[in-house]
């Protein structure tokens, strides 16, 4: 069971530091930082990668105390009562940093959203299309409004 509660510690530090790194992107975002958004989202993809190993750890250690494909509400309620006293903690702390990072999450994805949605409006303006390869291109001329009457 200590090593499961290892695991749960890990994964606790890991959200906290991801957590860390989205209110980064959210900042950056905000001032429009595209180097700092971009090595944010470098660092993002390094954490997912490191909270997928743990959580694949989680259910392999889960497993090896007989606890495979429970909640941990369910876990609670059928670990003995000396594991529950250290183990509630550390789930709430869990619940509270997922939240934490749910809520800064949520709030980069609408700001890098409206910043995106005035890029386009402004390539509108100035007569250019947006490319699904990431290019701008002015239309070819020729349209009725282009010519003087």
């Amino acid at each position: 069971m200590n090593k499961f509660k290892d695991i749960i510690v890990q994964t606790i530090e890991a959200i906290e530091q991801f957590a860390e790194i989205e209110q980064t992107k959210l900042e950056a975002a905000a001032d429009a930082n595209l180097t700092a958004l971009e090595d944010c989202m470098t660092k993002e993809q390094a954490m997912i990668m490191r909270i997928k190993g743990l959580e694949q750890e989680r259910a392999k250690r889960q497993a090896e105390n007989g606890m495979e494909g429970l909640t941990f509400k369910d876990i609670l309620q059928r670990c003995a009562p000396e594991d529950k006293t250290e183990l509630q903690p550390l789930f709430d702390r869990l619940n509270q940093s997922l939240a934490v990072f749910q809520d800064i999450s949520k709030s980069a994805e609408q700001i890098i959203k409206t910043n995106l949605y005035v890029v386009n409006r402004r390539l509108e303006q100035q007569g250019k299309a947006y490319d699904k390869d990431g290019s701008t291109d002015m239309p070819k001329e020729g349209r009725l409004t282009d010519s003087k009457a």
